[in-house]
This record gives structure tokens, C-alpha cells and sequence, in this order.
């Protein structure tokens, strides 16, 4: 009889083991087919579900700040006024004005020789004046006059290359003339005064006297051509 129980209670305990074996493996296969079916369930154990990571949402990125750069000021150049050094005196067609005076410019040109002044011959409203002219060193002659002799209040300051000029506005005076060349200025002329030519003052029985004489000569003239029509006329009739 023992001998026939104990082998029937190892094979029972066999069946048991079995039995238990399998239930337990049925338990872990419906659980792992339930954790592939859905991840959401609850699992004794690892799974093996991926793990969803969800993707960073991108931030956008601003553009760095832009510092203007600063316009740079522009400074003004200050205005450089040019000094001008006056190499002659200035052109000056008119008749007279009042010399003006400062210091004398340096000037490299050669001084010419001082002109002569021959006439000053007045009119009711000017008087013309004639000089020798210079024979070198000489670009143009200027003018210095006045009421009396030695006042020179007024002057022309340029009449060009020339040896005669007008000057208008008045009918007496006392002249003297002053040659250029360039900025170089020679010393003043002989000084004339109206009625005067080459120092002879021309008086009011001078110009009487030389009235007379012209009158008497032409009066001469006359005289003969009357005698040499009287003449002819007489020819002619005989």
C-alpha cells in the first residue's frame, strides 16, 4: 500500500506544480498582452512601453537688439579770408577822389624815373594835363592835385600808359604826376598849376596880347585876299 501512495502523491505533487506553472504563466502573458495593448494600464512590472517624450516647443528666438550707430557731427571747416597784398593801386578811370595813405607794400619791381609834367590847361570845367612820358619800367601814371600848391587833396589813381588826361569837375588847381611800374612808384613830377605850361604862367595880357595878334593877322589876310580878287576881277574886265 505505501508503495502504491507514494508514487501516486509525486505524481499528484507533479500535477500541482504544473498547474500552478501554468496559471502563473497565463497571469503574465495576459498582463504583458494588456501593458502592448495599452500602455495607460496599470502593470505589475516593466512593460516595456516606449516613453513619449513630447517634442520642445521651438521658442522663437528674437533678433539681436540693433544699436544704431551715431551719425558723427560734422564740424564746420572755419573760413579762411585770404590777405591780399596789393601789388599796385587800384584802376581808377574817374577824376579824383581822396589819396589815401598806409604802409607801403614790398615790392620787388624796379622804380622808374619821375615824369615831366609839361601843361595844365584849364577850361570852363576841366583842365588837361600833358607830360613826358617815361621810357621804361613804366605800366601806367597816377595823379595827385589840389587847390594850392603842395595841397594835393585829390588824385587819379590809374590813367593807364598814356601822356595826356582830363580831369573833369573843376577849372584851376595845382598837378603833379607819378609814374608805376607794377606796386613800384617813382617820386612826384614837377608840379604845374592852371595857366601854367613848362613853368611860363600864361597872365590875362599874354593871352590878350596873343589874342590881338592873331586878330590882327587875320584881318591882314583878308585885306590881301580882297586885293588879289580886285586884282583878278580888274584882269579879267581889260
Amino acid at each position: 500500500m505505501n508503495k502504491i501512495i507514494k508514487p501516486l502523491s509525486f505524481v499528484l505533487l507533479l500535477i500541482v506544480l504544473l498547474f500552478s506553472f501554468s496559471f502563473v504563466y497565463k497571469s503574465e502573458t495576459s498582463a504583458i498582452s494588456r501593458c502592448e495593448s495599452c500602455c495607460d494600464w496599470d502593470c505589475d512590472f516593466d512593460c516595456g512601453c516606449p516613453t513619449i517624450t513630447p517634442s520642445p516647443t521651438d521658442t522663437p528666438t528674437c533678433p539681436p537688439e540693433v544699436t544704431p550707430t551715431p551719425t558723427p557731427e560734422v564740424t564746420s571747416t572755419p573760413e579762411v579770408t585770404p590777405t591780399l597784398t596789393p601789388t599796385s593801386p587800384p584802376s581808377n578811370g574817374g577824376n579824383g577822389g581822396d589819396s589815401g595813405g598806409g604802409d607801403a607794400p614790398t615790392c620787388d619791381k624796379t622804380t622808374p624815373d619821375a615824369p615831366y609834367l609839361e601843361s595844365a590847361v584849364p577850361s570852363a570845367t576841366d583842365v588837361s594835363l600833358k607830360w613826358q612820358k617815361v621810357l621804361e619800367n613804366v605800366t601806367h601814371y597816377s595823379i595827385e592835385y589840389g587847390p594850392s600848391s603842395g595841397n594835393y587833396l585829390h588824385s587819379v589813381l590809374n590813367t593807364g600808359d598814356v601822356d595826356t588826361y582830363v580831369v573833369g569837375g573843376l577849372s584851376s588847381g595845382c598837378f603833379t604826376v607819378r609814374a608805376w611800374n607794377d606796386c613800384a612808384a617813382s617820386d612826384l613830377s614837377n608840379e604845374v598849376c592852371t595857366g601854367q605850361v613848362q613853368g611860363a604862367v600864361l597872365g590875362a595880357s599874354t593871352l590878350g596880347a596873343t589874342g590881338s595878334t592873331n586878330e590882327a593877322i587875320l584881318n591882314t589876310l583878308f585885306l590881301l585876299g580882297l586885293v588879289s580878287v580886285g586884282v583878278s576881277v580888274k584882269k579879267l574886265l581889260l
